[in-house]
């Protein structure tokens, strides 16, 4: 039994390359994980509506880290357990 509970991974450049797909290996490598009871969580640097093709693609529970942590969801379609958003003036 491994002491790992969740596996963190990257969108661009690790998880999926140029064409914005995620291989047949590494599908089938994460679907392994969370078939073995790791939790698995999409880290990246965009937003909810440019990750929602690559948790389909995934076709498994993903939790989700976006807007480089800004944004923080069980799941693409549930609300965010955590939100650090910059104020628009800043913005």
């Amino acid at each position: 039994m491994s002491d790992y509970r969740l596996v963190a991974i990257d969108a661009d450049g690790t998880l999926c390359g140029d064409e914005d797909r995620i291989s047949d290996r590494v599908r089938t490598a994460l679907r392994a994980c969370v078939a073995a009871g790791l939790e698995l969580v999409l880290a990246t640097g965009r937003g909810p509506r440019m990750v929602r093709h690559l948790v389909e693609q995934l076709g498994v529970p993903v939790g989700l880290v976006m807007g480089n942590g800004a944004l923080v969801c069980p799941a693409i379609d549930q609300p965010p357990i955590a939100e650090r958003m910059l104020p628009p003036a800043l913005a």
